[in-house]
């Protein structure tokens, strides 16, 4: 056991964070054209697992111990790789999954932004697949919960 004098020996528990490496990583594969849409899925709910927030209970320095700026991933920007691949033609599974990736950041306390994901699920409720129609049911409910008194207008016609 090394004595506790030794400052070559001090155990820097961020320094080479696998959380850091796990989330550049999983950036990277959504970022691969030709990717298997399972792994797509599974990239898609691990960010939204994975996501730390920059708030005044962690603050700029803790986070940048842990993460090198370019792996800082703020709420906006994560909401819209969600988003953006919510609407991707690539798979019925990813869709839901990044819709289940909004769902993980609801459950974990983090605000959405209710005009993006309303509009999406709106257009996903006519989606082929039933998984997506599901879970975009799912995502207006919570969207509803969330602000019961605000009014949206609706993009999307419902037939």
């Amino acid at each position: 056991i090394p004595s506790s004098s030794s400052s070559s020996s001090t155990f820097d528990p961020y320094k080479d964070s696998i959380l850091a490496k796990v989330i550049g990583i999983t950036l990277d594969h959504l970022l691969i054209p030709h990717i298997p849409h399972t792994i797509r899925c599974s990239a898609l709910r691990l960010l939204s697992l994975l996501f730390l927030p920059i708030t005044p209970k962690t603050p700029p320095s803790f986070i940048s111990t842990l993460l090198t700026p370019q792996e800082i991933i703020d709420l906006n920007y994560l909401q819209i790789i969600l988003s953006t691949f919510a609407v991707s033609l690539d798979s019925p599974s990813v869709r839901a999954s990044a819709l289940q990736g909004a769902f993980i950041l609801y459950s974990r306390g983090f605000n959405l932004d209710l005009n993006k994901f309303y509009s999406i699920s709106g257009e996903l409720c006519r989606d082929d697949d039933e998984r997506v129609r599901v879970c975009a049911v799912m995502m207006i409910w919570v969207l509803s919960n969330l602000n019961p008194n605000k009014t949206i207008e609706a993009e999307v016609q419902f037939k």
